[in-house]
């Protein structure tokens, strides 16, 4: 199965804590951090990011997307890259120019979500882009 949202293969999908599970600030600091590494990655024109599907429909305190935002007050993001070098499934295998753009997208949206925390144009960041960001489809290959 292979991530898609527009036809196009979704290089990261990205998904902020449970807002049923978590204090309404904290899941605001979660879309708030989605939003920084959105507005870094998509414009690059090599990136093509969607909201994460999810695996089943429990929230699970285990994870940490939930968990920490949870139990500890701290805004959490999950941020799932497509691709592997080594799997058992050759089209998940991807070649070294698509594994260097995913690893120039791993650094740009942590950059980009450390600079926004470290100056505080963070607390000012507008989520609206969740209104608007689908979520990925899984097709088969």
């Amino acid at each position: 199965m292979s991530s898609h949202l527009e036809d196009k293969y979704v290089s990261g999908a990205i998904f902020p804590s449970h807002p049923d599970h978590t204090a309404p600030d904290v899941f605001h600091g979660s879309q708030q951090l989605g939003a920084v590494v959105y507005d870094a990655i998509e414009p690059k024109g090599w990136g093509h990011l969607a909201n994460y599907a999810g695996k089943g429909s429990a929230y699970d305190n285990g994870i940490s997307v939930y968990g920490l935002a949870h139990d500890y007050g701290i805004s959490t993001l999950l941020f799932e890259m497509r691709g592997t070098q080594d799997n058992a499934n050759d089209f998940e295998v991807l070649g070294q120019k698509s594994n260097g753009y995913l690893t120039k997208q791993a650094v740009v949206a942590m950059d980009a979500a450390a600079r926004a925390i470290a100056d505080g144009s963070i607390q000012d960041k507008d989520v609206s882009v969740w209104d608007d960001l689908h979520v990925q489809e899984e097709r088969p290959y």
